[in-house]
């Protein structure tokens, strides 16, 4: 039986036929029949049909992508700005997770439930009943991948104040999360680190290829460092994430992803810590849009850290990976890794066909970083002018490089270079 997503996507969805072909595949795809018990909820969504279509002159269907945190929440931050805008104009989007009866990020979706039409396992019998009755629904003009209107550049210039209203936790949730931050004993100050790895994904896309992803891996016991450094300062450390390939060897953290796991805590983690620590990867999202401030390692391409998905916040620091020329035995400065990645097609293999090696952060870098913005939040980190003269060289030639995409006007980076990775590799900037 082929996926709700392909039925969505294909051309059969057209008129009755399609809105029948849907129905029928949705309900067959998640094993659900309709009982006698759900007879007598006919009569209430007969009356909601008719209060929605005295309100709306017309549902549009979206495919939500839902297996990843990352393009689910930066997808859903810009479903929300346009449902609000069209729900003026008389029009309800209504979006349709490609996992819909799945496990991720099932929480998330009851969240953003309360600011989306959005179909959960809840609410999938009464969706149904309005998508097969309902007398508008123009499936060939508005059925698409909402991936494509999130494009980049698009959430660079929401506001994390705004944006961290779209994913509050309710009472009831707030106080499952104290519950389960006892368990943990856990207690404020904390930290949250993560360090990407391949089984995320092949978890949430089981039948397809991620290894283009594994040039963004690392290591997260090379996060040791600046856990020793928060926990000597009275801040706890927590690993955050799902589906880890291996446990930590850091004896001052506590492995949330392994031993205590549950998907509110994991979003509510990144509202409540005081920094998050993390790779270039979706699980900074929930810290972007709470307005955490985030302090990204291992970057790859180092001008990603200036667009994106992703609302812009008060604080926040990245460093990157470095860039290693294998047939010359040396590293790139910055304007050099800049070069190097101007072809780069968002894969791995690219970066071995131009004889490139990527090496991760190490552990001293890693722990100047968790050192330098603890310091900066506690306003106790003072730039030296060379400090401030190799940030704005760095800020240069991003901007430089992103003229190309057209993002030149109105630019806004999300996270600034730290001034500790330039103190200890002078070599990146100085000689440029």
């Amino acid at each position: 039986m082929k996926s709700i997503s392909r039925y969505l996507m294909g051309a059969g969805c057209r008129g009755l036929l399609g809105k029948n072909i849907l129905y029928l595949s949705w309900l067959k795809n998640a094993h659900i029949k309709l009982k006698r018990r759900n007879l007598k909820n006919k009569a209430i969504w007969k009356k909601r049909l008719c209060d929605l279509e005295k309100e709306y002159k017309e549902i549009r269907l979206h495919l939500i992508r839902s297996e990843r945190i990352g393009e689910c929440l930066s997808i859903y931050l810009r479903a929300e700005r346009d449902a609000r805008y069209n729900k003026r104009r008389g029009v309800l989007d209504l979006f349709i997770p490609s996992d819909p009866y799945g496990e991720r990020n099932k929480r998330m979706h009851k969240i953003m439930g309360r600011h989306i039409s959005i179909v959960d396992d809840d609410n999938a019998d009464f969706w149904f009943y309005v998508i097969k009755n309902y007398k508008n629904i123009d499936y060939k003009k508005h059925l698409f991948d909402y991936k494509e209107r999130a494009n980049l550049g698009i959430m660079g210039y929401l506001d994390s104040d705004y944006t961290k209203q779209t994913l509050e936790l309710n009472s009831s949730e707030e106080k499952e999360v104290r519950k389960k931050f006892k368990v943990m004993g856990l207690e404020k100050p904390f930290v949250c680190i993560s360090s990407r790895d391949s089984l995320y994904l092949k978890k949430a896309e089981p039948d397809a290829d991620t290894s283009y992803h594994d040039y963004r891996n690392s290591s997260i016991n090379n996060c040791k460092g600046a856990s020793r450094y928060l926990n000597a300062n009275g801040i706890n450390t927590v690993r955050i994430g799902r589906y880890v390939e291996k446990g930590i060897n850091i004896e001052t953290c506590i492995d949330f992803a392994s031993d205590y796991y549950d998907e509110l805590v994991d979003i509510a983690l990144s509202k409540y810590c005081k920094f998050i620590l993390c790779d270039d990867s979706g699980i900074y999202l929930p810290a972007f849009i709470y307005g955490t401030p985030v302090a990204i390692k291992n970057m790859t391409v180092l001008d990603t850290q200036s667009f994106g998905c992703v609302p812009t916040i008060k604080m926040g620091l990245h460093i990157f990976k470095k860039h290693y020329l294998i047939h010359e035995k040396r590293y790139l400065n910055v304007k050099e890794c800049l070069e190097c990645d101007k072809d780069w097609d968002g894969k791995g293999d690219y970066f071995k066909k131009i004889g490139v090696e990527l090496h991760e952060n190490t552990s001293e870098e890693i722990e100047a970083l968790a050192r330098e913005m603890n310091e900066r939040i506690n306003g106790t980190w003072f730039d030296t002018q060379t400090d401030i003269r190799r940030i704005e060289k760095y800020n240069y030639l991003i901007k430089e490089n992103l003229m190309r995409y057209g993002l030149i006007d109105n630019l806004t980076p999300h996270t600034q270079i730290a001034s500790s990775f330039f103190r200890l590799n002078p070599w990146l900037i100085d000689d440029i």
